[in-house]
């Protein structure tokens, strides 16, 4: 629990810094947006699709979404902590890593997510975005493979919450 709780915080702050320069700087009229702003762009765009993705899209309840959100956000904080090459590798990364994880668990939305990567990676420049695609796709698998067996489909698994104020009660069986 304290590693994803440092991991999503992690991510959280990354993507907080990252998006500084988008949120307060804009490029002079006639200049091209800096690469520190085309990145930051990308993260934030890539968090928009991981919601549209899992709840719009697949229409996961919150509780279950999150948990596939989580799954997206630690592979992407994954691979940005792994990408030492500037902003425009770090956020290539990240929209890899998020890709895999969400066309793993979501296979019916795999043509969105390729083509918003293709055009994530399209606004990208950079000599080391090649790089920064494997260490998302490795980011992304880590991911993956240390969800096999977790058991999070388990039927045999029964929440057994008493019912109260701000507790949360799974939906009617055939819900999910």
């Amino acid at each position: 629990m304290i590693r994803t709780h440092t991991a999503v915080a992690g991510l959280t702050t990354a993507l907080a810094i990252s998006a500084l320069p988008a949120l307060g700087v804009a490029p002079a009229a006639g200049t091209a947006p800096a690469p520190a702003q085309v990145a930051s762009r990308v993260l934030l765009d890539w968090q928009s699709t991981s919601i549209r993705t899992i709840y719009t899209e697949n229409a996961k309840p919150v509780p279950v979404g999150a948990l596939y959100l989580g799954f997206t956000s630690l592979a992407v904080g994954d691979a940005v902590r792994h990408t030492h090459a500037g902003p425009s590798a770090g956020a290539a990364a990240a929209a890899v890593a998020a890709h895999d994880v969400l066309t793993e668990y979501f296979p019916a939305s795999t043509a969105a997510l390729d083509a918003d990567l293709a055009t994530s990676l399209g606004t990208l420049s950079g000599r080391h975005l090649g790089g920064a695609i494997r260490v998302g796709h490795n980011a992304a698998a880590r991911m993956i493979a240390a969800r096999v067996g977790d058991g999070r489909d388990d039927p045999s698994i029964v929440y057994s919450r008493a019912p109260g104020i701000g507790v949360w009660q799974p939906p009617p069986t055939g819900m999910l």
